[in-house]
């Protein structure tokens, strides 16, 4: 975060920023998101990094950000041309927290997502199913889909429309794994944060969806069809989760 000039200034009042270099990655949920391509050492606790953003005031571009170390809490940050800011150090369990609300704004303002809660695909044996956990779990910030054993973690709400929404998601993590891939899309190399991939939600209507996962960042699969499930097997799963 930003504090300004405001030495009160906290976690909870101002504009979060997530910055995490393991990952490739630096990010304001509201205003812009950044895909770190390369990092130099460009001085004496400096870092330069070439990075691949998109703004939600100028679009997409390439720019290079320059991180200098100003304590052990504080650094400064800035893009080319413009003015740098010191940004200072969030406790881990308010980190945790700002990423859920920020995930909660973009669900908010998307036009339609997804009803919490089990689901099943259609058919004969679709009560079946769902007494036995379904086969997808969709909650606030991770998506379970248990057809093809991945348990995906929501970054962010990449886009959306009235009947569908796209997002970005870190599926089937190891404890502790960080780091970037090479990922050749549409004969493209590209440097991508291990697990992530995006998700594809589409209202069918009548109380169905269908889910589409990438597979190393690319589309080579159908979407799957799936339908909510009956209280009962939404108490049931709830009730499982609370004796946990």
């Amino acid at each position: 975060m930003d504090p300004g000039t405001d030495p009160n200034a906290s976690c909870e009042t101002l504009t979060l920023h997530r910055v995490e270099l393991g990952k490739r990655l630096i990010v304001s949920e509201e205003m812009y998101k950044c895909e770190i391509m390369k990092i130099t050492e460009a001085a004496p606790a400096t870092l330069r990094l070439n990075a691949k953003c998109d703004d939600v005031h100028s679009g997409k571009s390439r720019d290079t950000i320059v991180i200098r170390r100003i304590d052990d809490q504080s650094f400064s940050m800035g893009w080319r041309g413009q003015r740098s800011y010191r940004y200072v150090y969030c406790p881990e369990i308010t980190t945790e927290e700002a990423k859920r609300r920020e995930l909660q704004k973009q669900l908010e303002r998307a036009e339609w997502h997804p009803r919490d809660g089990v689901y099943a695909k259609p058919g004969a044996d679709f009560n079946d199913r769902c007494s036995k956990s379904g086969d997808a779990v969709i909650e606030l910030g991770q998506i379970s889909i248990s057809t093809d054993a991945s348990l995906c973690e929501v970054a962010s709400i990449e886009s959306g429309t009235q009947a569908s929404i796209k997002i970005d998601a870190r599926c089937d993590l190891k404890p502790g794994q960080t780091g970037t891939v090479a990922r050749s899309i549409r004969g493209e190399i590209v440097f991508a944060p291990v697990g992530s991939e995006k998700i594809i939600i589409t209202d069918s209507g009548n109380q169905t969806i269908s889910i589409q996962k990438s597979r190393n960042g690319e589309f080579s699969e159908l979407a799957q069809p799936l339908a909510y499930c009956p209280e009962a097997a939404q108490r049931a799963y709830a009730d499982s989760k609370k004796a946990k």
